[in-house]
């Protein structure tokens, strides 16, 4: 679990994703009853790792009588290989964010076993 407070501007973790595979094709074959089958040329899904390195913070300072559902969230900015910068929800995704590539990998691999 990665302790957010923590974090100092600069630190790397890193992020184990799962998405579907779009890129596979969709072959189909028709056997001597007249029965298509179909399966597709790579796996369902496709997990990677992304490094993502912290860069930005921004804190709400509540001044006075608020509502209670206001908006108090602190947001953690990160920025991924590509240099977009974005707001990671690891608080609710914790299981996919570690410290380590290696820690990341591993989860992948026990994910797919």
């Amino acid at each position: 679990m990665i302790d957010l407070e923590s974090l100092n501007f600069g630190d790397t973790i890193f992020r184990a994703s799962r998405a579907y595979n779009f890129d596979s094709d969709k072959i189909t074959k028709i056997d001597d009853d007249g029965i298509a089958w179909h399966r597709y040329s790579g796996p369902r899904y496709v997990s990677q790792v992304h490094a993502l390195n912290y860069c930005g913070l921004s804190t709400v300072e509540i001044t006075g009588e608020v509502r209670f559902n206001e908006d108090k969230v602190t947001e953690y900015y990160f920025k991924n290989e590509n240099g977009y910068i974005n707001v990671e929800d690891i608080e609710h995704n914790e299981s996919e964010y570690f410290y380590s590539e290696q820690s990341a990998k591993q989860s992948i691999k026990d994910r797919e076993e």
